[in-house]
């Protein structure tokens, strides 16, 4: 390969390439291989047509590549075919590809999931015959082979099960070659999150049992990351500490039996509201008495009342209640009653005009 830092062309120039080095390598037998090269011509057929072979006059990287090449000594020029801005320094590279094979995925320490499609990768020159390939889940005891893989083809769609295995090679073979990865483990992903309450400053989160899992780590949304934030050996965790209203996200690992984590499992949001949650000081407004959901026009306007309920773990004394029709000015009444864990209380406004429009729905 050859490349070179090209100066800045004009504003004007045609081309963006000033000095044109070309590259071009000889083979044994004299024979000459020029580098790859697109056809620039504007029109649809020349820029979808594949790259041939031949001198290169707009780029400043020149590739020649040469598949089986003959054993000799290979020469390789660089003609300064135009250089109006000179001297033009320029590096040249090389890399001979040996006629073998290597696995690109899965690698050592990689942590594949239980049941999903996984697709095993390897590099390999030449496309003359097929391929073997096995898998071990016991450090090699045992292989398991598949059906051959075409000769054309690098890769193998693989489902795996619902298991864990810390202790998994794969090989692929052709023609006495043979290459092999591992370890690598095979884990599942924690499933059914859900979170089972969420307080103010606190929210549960459950997830099914993981067979042969050490524990389980714990993961929470920080400013841009999920952070790990705790280890448990249980299948429930109770996040504490939290922001009320926060937008928190939280996620689960399952861990071998050395502590190594699996991929984290899909996160799942904490609820906006109280789930399950029993909070310290929890009034709401329970039900409206009144006014009723259909009044007739010659009806006077009834007083506002409805129940507040204490659904808090301590007695409340003293809360200021109200209500507002339509975008009119709120009214609000200060109350010095206590209301018992569980209890309720009858909070009525005198009677009032409540301004309600005819004909129309109201909103109180």
């Amino acid at each position: 390969m050859l490349y070179w830092t090209d100066p800045a062309a004009s504003l004007q120039a045609q081309f963006a390439l000033v000095n044109d080095l070309d590259l071009m390598g000889t083979a044994p037998d004299q024979n000459g291989h020029l580098p790859w090269h697109l056809d620039p011509t504007p029109d649809p057929a020349s820029l979808n047509a594949p790259a041939t072979k031949a001198a290169d006059h707009l780029n400043n990287v020149e590739q020649v590549h040469v598949i089986s090449p003959l054993p000799g000594t290979w020469s390789f020029s660089v003609q300064g075919t135009d250089v109006p801005a000179g001297p033009q320094e320029y590096f040249l590279v090389f890399e001979a590809v040996p006629d073998s094979m290597r696995i690109t995925y899965p690698l050592a320490g990689d942590v594949l999931t239980s049941n999903e499609n996984h697709r095993f990768r390897w590099d390999a020159v030449g496309n003359t015959l097929p391929f073997t390939v096995s898998l071990s889940l016991d450090s090699g005891l045992t292989w398991n082979s598949y059906p051959a893989v075409a000769a054309n083809e690098r890769h193998l769609d693989l489902g795996l099960g619902d298991t864990l295995l810390l202790h998994c090679f794969l090989r692929v073979e052709r023609n006495g070659q043979v290459a092999e990865s591992g370890p690598f483990r095979i884990l599942p992903a924690a499933e059914d999150l859900q979170v089972t309450f969420n307080c103010p400053d606190s929210a549960g989160l459950s997830w099914s049992p993981v067979d042969g899992a050490s524990g389980y780590m714990l993961h929470r949304l920080g400013q841009r990351f999920m952070d790990s934030v705790s280890v448990t050996s249980d299948t429930s965790f109770v996040y504490t500490g939290l922001v009320p209203g926060a937008p928190d996200w939280f996620a689960v690992s399952v861990l071998d039996a050395l502590g190594r984590p699996s991929r984290r499992s899909l996160a799942v949001p904490r609820p906006q509201q109280l789930l399950n949650c029993q909070a310290e000081r929890d009034l709401f407004a329970e039900l409206v008495l009144s006014p009723p959901p259909v009044m007739i026009q010659c009806q006077d306007d009834p007083p506002v009342q409805f129940t507040v309920r204490n659904a808090g773990s301590t007695a409340v004394q003293g809360l200021t209640a109200g209500f507002q029709v339509n975008d009119d000015a709120p009214v609000s009444l200060v109350l010095t009653d206590t209301i018992a864990p569980g209890d309720s209380l009858l909070v009525g406004f005198p009677q009032q005009a409540l301004g309600m429009m005819d004909n129309v729905p109201n909103l109180i």
